[in-house]
Order: structure tokens, then C-alpha cells, then sequence
């Protein structure tokens, strides 16, 4: 899909994208045979050095620097030639302030095999792993999980990055990752996780760290690798009903893979204690304020 994109043009918006490929016109090369530009003089001096880099960073594989042309909203095109070299990304911390905590897990998943990564156990290893990969696909990862990881590792990711929580919203999705996920059919009750968020997997990260069970440790993860491979749906569902507004939809829809396993089990026992006593706590506090 990427080469049929022209919205990386200045000045060209997807209603005028619509008219080229109406044209004929439905690739780069094939505004660069054209003997007639159908831009304006203006618009054709910009398009012509842009489609000409275009290409030449395609040929080479340069997705990085081809993704930071691309508008944000875009950045699903880049899915259809990455897939094959992609890292659904996620992770987890000891707390809720990028300031003053740590990545606690991170979760990879390729679409083949789930890697994680846990902190004071092989957490380092994530740096070199992930150059492996071409494109990131995150929920909000641009605004959290790819900050934290560059302020974490003192790096820079200079990966291709599709954001899924920017490109859902184009679709009329909202709200957080989980939100999604039960409006589109995936309930993670199935997987004792349906209580789990954010702050309860600091609970467990916590609770590792303080007694060493590693029952705690397996829920996190579990939560952990369940973002990730819920993420590979998500991209495949925005990806095909993006597609279906182009004239290339019978050519790059894909079938959606059916989803990996979780190698870790969430331990419900140990998840509803931790609930039980944040409720007892948070009743007590309340009653004391009365």
C-alpha cells in the first residue's frame, strides 16, 4: 500500500489522493511516466523530488526515514510491506510516573513467538532484540511505551512505528486498549485477566518483588503478553477496513490469523486476594474520612 500513497505530498489531502488513483494514476512510478502532471505546476515541483525519494527509500528498505514522510494517521499503510518484520510492543512498570519508575516487563510478540523481558532477570537483552525488527506496533506507544523504553535504555528507537490507538480512532474506536478489545469481541475474562489493569499489574510486579512468587510474576506476564497479541488482531482488522476505502482492498486484504497462545496463566486465586484487600483498604480509608 505504501506506494500508492500520495498524502505525503504537501498540499495533497486524501480527497485529491482519491482523484489520482480515479486518474490512473496509482502508483509513484506511474505519476512520474505521466506526460500530463495533473497537479498544479506548484504542487508537481513538490511531488516530483518527494515520489523520487519515495522510491529510492523503498528500493533501499529505508523505513524509518520513508515512515517519518508518511502523516501519522497514514502509518497503517506501512503494515502490508513490514509485516514480515514486525514487533507488537508493550510494557509494563514498577509504577505510573515515567519520572520516578522502572520498566517492570516488556512483551514482544512477532507473530510467530512471544519474547519477554523482565527486570533484574534478562531485561537487558531487549536492547540488541529489538533490531531485529523493521516496524513497532504499539497502543499509545508514542506518547508512553517507546519514551519510557528510550529514557529507560539512555537509546533512540529509530523503528518504523504504527500507533494503533491514533489509527483505531480514524475507525471510530476510542478510549483505552481494553475498551477496544471488548468492543470488538475480546474478552480477556477467558483468560482470568478481565479485572487486570494498569495499576493492578504494578500490584503484582510489587508483590513479585516483595515476596518472590512467582504466581505474581506469571499474572503480570500474562497480562503482559495478552496486550501483544491482542495487538496483532487489532492490526489486522484496522489494517482491512482502512483498505476497503482504496481501490487496492482485493489486493492487500488479509486474512487474520488466529491468536497465539499466552504461555503464562493468570492466577485468578491470587489476582481476586489482591482485589479483596484493595477493597478492604479502600473501605477502611473511607471510613476513617467519615
Amino acid at each position: 500500500m505504501l506506494i500508492h500513497t500520495f498524502t505525503h505530498i504537501p498540499g495533497i489531502g486524501e480527497k485529491q489522493e482519491q482523484k489520482l488513483w480515479s486518474g490512473g494514476i496509482t502508483d509513484w512510478q506511474a505519476y512520474l511516466d505521466c506526460p500530463k502532471p495533473p497537479l498544479s505546476p506548484s504542487k508537481h515541483a513538490e511531488a516530483v523530488p518527494m515520489l523520487q525519494q519515495s522510491i529510492a527509500l523503498f528500493d533501499t528498505q529505508n523505513w524509518p526515514e520513508l515512515s517519518s514522510l508518511l502523516p501519522s494517521k497514514q502509518s497503517w499503510r506501512l503494515f502490508h510491506s513490514l509485516r514480515h518484520s514486525i514487533a507488537y510492543l508493550d510494557i509494563e512498570t514498577t509504577g505510573m510516573s515515567m519520572d520516578s519508575c522502572e520498566i517492570s516487563t516488556i512483551s514482544v510478540y512477532n507473530g510467530t513467538d512471544v519474547h519477554t523481558y523482565i527486570n533484574g532477570e534478562n531485561l537487558d537483552q531487549f536492547e540488541d532484540d529489538i533490531l531485529e525488527y523493521d516496524l513497532l506496533v504499539s497502543f499509545n506507544g508514542r506518547t508512553f511505551d517507546v519514551p519510557f523504553i528510550e529514557r529507560y535504555f539512555h537509546t533512540r528507537l529509530h523503528h518504523a512505528h504504527i500507533d494503533l490507538m491514533h489509527v483505531l480512532r480514524q475507525l471510530g474506536y476510542s478510549g483505552g486498549l481494553k475498551k477496544i478489545e471488548m468492543e470488538l469481541g475480546i474478552d480477556r475474562r477467558d483468560q482470568s485477566l478481565g479485572e487486570v489493569d494498569g495499576s493492578l499489574a504494578v500490584t503484582l510486579w510489587q508483590e513479585f518483588q516483595k515476596t518472590g512468587n512467582r504466581r505474581a510474576l506469571n499474572s503480570l506476564l500474562a497480562y503482559n503478553i495478552a496486550d501483544v497479541v491482542n495487538l496483532e488482531y487489532l492490526m489486522f482488522f484496522a489494517h482491512n477496513r482502512l483498505i476497503e476505502a482504496t481501490p487496492f482492498a482485493e489486493k492487500y486484504k488479509l486474512s487474520i490469523p488466529p491468536p497465539a497462545q499466552i504461555p503464562y496463566k493468570a492466577d485468578r486465586a491470587l489476582i481476586e486476594a489482591i482485589l479483596e484487600e484493595r477493597w478492604r483498604s479502600w473501605n477502611m480509608n473511607t471510613g476513617q474520612r467519615w
